[in-house]
């Protein structure tokens, strides 16, 4: 999973699907959870598991630093979170 940030400013994190051999069922959809390592505020974003990026744009403020998170669901419900990966929204 990467988080990176566009020439115009925007947060867009990537993923991959769990390897085959460790998913547990069909995915249905992906939780997305971004931590703001300045207030400790979480905020979790579910996404259509046709989606393998997402912009989190929306859900940061300029100058906090966030850990961000991506784990995959199923019929058995969730997967772990992923490793967590660290950016933040530059000023604008």
């Amino acid at each position: 999973m990467t988080a990176s940030v566009t020439e115009n400013g925007k947060v867009i994190v990537n993923w991959a699907p769990p390897l085959e051999h460790q998913q547990n069922g069909f995915i249905d959809k992906y939780a997305i959870l971004v931590t703001d390592k300045t207030t400790g505020e979480e905020s979790e974003t579910l996404v259509d598991s046709s989606l393998l990026q997402y912009d989190i744009t929306s859900l940061l403020q300029p100058e906090h630093s966030y850990d961000v998170e991506v784990r995959a669901h199923h019929r058995n419900g969730f997967g772990p979170f992923s490793p967590a990966v660290t950016t933040e929204l530059p000023r604008r």
